[in-house]
This record gives C-alpha cells, structure tokens and sequence, in this order.
C-alpha cells in the first residue's frame, strides 16, 4: 500500500485505501493528507461510481465489481491465479498490469497515468460494465444447474428415519 500512496497523494484526486484492518491506524500517522483517506474497510459499492482507477492485486471479487461500475484496473499481483485474471484483463485492454507482486512507487505512478489516459480502456471498460448489467446472474445459475442434472422425477418430501427403526 506504500508505493501506492506515495505514487498517488498530492495529485489533486482523493486516494482511498482499504487496509482490511492491517496497520490502519500507522498509515493514518505518516499520511495525514486531506487528499488521502485511510479505513479498514471501504463499501466499494457506494465508492466505485466516483473511482477513475481501481489499484488492485487483481482479487475476482474487487475486479468483477470494479469492472461492473465502469472502472479501469491498474493491477499488480502474481499468486493464487491472480497472475493469470491480471493478464487476461491488460491482453483485453481493461487493465495495466504491472506484472509484479511488489510494484514501485514509479511503476504504479507510471501504470495510473496510462490508465488515466487512455480513453480506450474507459470505453472498454464501460462496454463491460453494460454487458454484466444486462446479466440476469440467478437465471445463468439456475439455468447452468438444471442443465446439468438428468431429467428425472421431482424430488420427493424428505422425511427423517424412524428413530426407533433398525
């Protein structure tokens, strides 16, 4: 999160970083920034509408969301498969990847600029998050789960087995 903030304080956008409730309270200390705001935790739901770039190590969860409200990746990470989710995203142009699990300062400040300026990454982006809008996921679920169970009759009451029954 260091290189992060250093990369990105002072450049006349709010940076908010999210701790997961890791040294929360030392990094409030060495940035007491009005331009940087520390939490444990953010709600990315009510945050994502007014984010220009997501800094990220590539997680499928803060992607997938990050994506559906229309914002631009800048990704930095190499384990458990998030190596491969940060390729695919900069190989679709939806991301920078910074192909590393500890970026510099100047790497990310590079990476943020390059996704700050590339109007076509905002325009892929935005295709992505219509797209996963028009999603009914529940129907893809149920649909995904009927098609793969055999036709059958439908399934009986259950009942629980007589206690005293051997």
């Amino acid at each position: 999160m260091i290189p992060a903030i250093e990369a990105l304080a002072g450049q006349g956008r709010l940076l908010v970083v999210a701790t997961g409730g890791a040294g929360t309270a030392e990094l409030r200390a060495r940035y007491p920034r009005d331009d940087v705001l520390i939490e444990d935790c953010v709600d990315f739901e009510q945050a994502f509408p007014h984010t220009q770039v997501y800094v990220t190590n590539g997680g499928l969860g803060g992607v997938l969301l990050a994506l559906s409200h229309g914002v631009a990746l800048l990704v930095a990470g190499m384990r458990e498969g998030k190596g491969d989710i940060n390729a695919r995203l900069a190989s679709r142009g939806l991301a920078v990847d910074l192909r590393t699990e500890k970026p510099s300062t100047r790497a990310i400040a590079r990476g943020a600029e390059r996704v700050l300026g590339d109007a076509g990454m905002t325009e892929r982006v935005a295709g992505v998050a219509a797209s996963l809008a028009a999603l009914d996921s529940v129907e893809l679920v149920v649909r995904g789960i009927l098609d793969r169970v055999p036709d059958s009759d439908p399934p009986r009451a259950h009942r629980p087995a007589d206690a005293t029954a051997d």
